[in-house]
């Protein structure tokens, strides 16, 4: 019974005394200010947490209630603003920091934290490896001409790369479950297996290989990783190193990154907001089609329900609706214009290779701005019988005759020239013309080929495609 009781008493004691929240005591020599910050990483930012003032015993005490959510934080100095980085997880969140202002990293002790202990005796040890190999390439560098010496000393070198990977890798075996063997192994890049046939082929699998295998030391069901700057470094790199720069392999490759962050709800909600502004904000031509997308795919299928309001859901939802009709790929709508003398042109009757279409105002001062370069255009392509040119006036009921004085009091806009006095053709959603001037490239078959180019990238771009469509043809 004694035993019984001793045993209830122990688990009781547990719970009475367990440290809820958290407190992180700093110490710092040879620092004059009376406050210090606490930051953390989210994605590609940092944030501040806290900010105190330093206590009667010379401890700067940041303190909370409720847990900090886990991964890499910033003891951040004033002004200097320079900082240690300390390691949070669940279970070690009451722990010490002390070291010196002028020497913060080199001089770091850590009590109460295992975790911030391996941390940094792991980048002690590594600083130290990387003094002894800068010595070594300062000797290689000196003693170049000595051929027979420089192939020793690059041995050397070799070994310490070999020495730092085996170090690395059995701190991971012997530490899973830290957050510094985490991020070690996020840090180190996958080994690609050799490959046969010709040079072309050798490399076209190493690629695909190294692209499906880019994540595998990345374990997203741990929300740590989003508080560290690991994640957003390899993501970014992903979409915009590793993935053809092409709409198409782009959707695709923001698949792969959402469907990998579903595995934490946290870190799933942080890469659909992200991609999608990313994306929404994009000036880069055909960036469009992936924020329609993953607004679709995504959001429109109740991906994210849970934490965004039914209004702005909805208003994401038909801004994507809108756009869709002129992504690139997409069959540019048919129109029906007046020309100025009240007669009637539709779109769809031009036969010329490829059709411009030019929305524009005689009262916007960007267009003003761009009329130049886009006159000096026709006057070169407009004789090649290759393209179509329609200018689009957008002014309505009776301001229409200001398009057609502007017209006459400029030079060089002889292309053919059209209004739609009533908004008949809807031209305005069926090429979701919200601001001017705007540009469409429409080929023989009125598909969407490009648009929104400024004005002095036509001609370029114009050759770009002629010369595309060309191979093609060859292939």
């Amino acid at each position: 019974m004694k035993l019984i009781y001793s045993f209830l008493f122990f688990c009781f004691a547990n719970v009475l005394f367990a440290k809820d929240g958290y407190e992180i005591r700093v110490k710092l020599d040879n620092y004059a200010d009376k406050k210090l910050v606490l930051g953390f990483y989210l994605g590609d930012k940092q944030y501040i947490k806290d900010t105190v003032t330093i206590d009667d015993k010379g401890w700067f005490v940041f303190k909370g209630e409720k847990a900090l959510d886990g991964g890499v934080y910033l003891i951040i100095t004033l002004p200097e603003k320079e900082y240690l980085q300390i390691l949070v997880s669940r279970d070690e969140q009451h722990f010490t920091v002390t070291s010196d202002a002028k020497s913060l990293i080199e001089k770091c002790k850590i009590k109460g934290s295992p975790d911030n202990v391996l941390s940094y005796s792991y980048m002690h040890w590594l600083g130290k490896k990387r003094e002894e190999a800068e010595k070594i390439k300062a000797e290689i560098k000196k003693d170049s001409a000595n051929i027979e010496k420089v192939k020793i000393l690059q041995a050397k070198l070799n070994n310490f790369d070999k020495e730092v990977k085996d170090y690395q890798r059995n701190l991971i075996q012997k530490n899973k479950g830290t957050l510094t063997a985490l991020m070690l192994n996020c840090s180190m890049d996958v080994d690609v297996p050799e490959f046969q046939g010709t040079e072309k082929e050798v490399q076209t699998n190493r690629y695909f290989w190294y692209k499906a295998h880019f994540f595998d030391h990345f374990d997203f069901n741990d929300g740590r990783l989003l508080r560290t700057p690991f994640l957003h470094n390899r993501t970014d790199y992903y979409l915009n190193k590793l993935a053809v720069q092409h709409p198409d392999s782009l959707i695709k490759a923001v698949d792969v990154i959402l469907n990998l962050a579903k595995k934490q709800p946290e870190t799933y909600k942080y890469y659909l907001v992200n991609l999608l502004n990313n994306y929404a904000n994009s000036k880069i031509v055909g960036h469009d089609g992936i924020y329609v997308h993953i607004a679709r795919e995504y959001y429109e299928k109740g991906e994210c329900t849970s934490w965004i309001e039914k209004d702005e859901l909805d208003k994401i939802v038909k801004n994507a609706k809108d756009l869709e009709p002129t992504l690139l790929g997409k069959i540019g709508a048919d129109l029906l214009l007046e020309k100025e003398d009240g007669s009637k042109i539709r779109l769809y009757d031009l036969k010329t290779p490829y059709t411009m279409l030019f929305f524009w105002s005689p009262n916007c001062g960007h267009c003003k701005k761009e009329m130049p370069a886009v006159i000096k255009f026709w006057e070169k392509w407009g004789k090649t019988g290759k393209i179509s040119m329609v200018g689009v006036c957008n002014e309505i009921q009776d301001k229409v005759p200001q398009c057609w004085q502007y017209i006459k009091e400029n030079p060089g806009m002889d292309w053919l020239q059209t209004s739609d006095t009533y908004l008949r053709s809807a031209y305005v959603t069926k090429y979701y013309v919200t601001g001017t001037p705007q540009v469409y490239i429409l080929d023989k078959n009125h598909k969407i080929i490009m648009k929104k180019i400024a004005a002095d990238q036509l001609d370029t771009v114009m050759d770009e495609i002629i010369k595309m469509d060309a191979e093609k043809l060859k292939n």
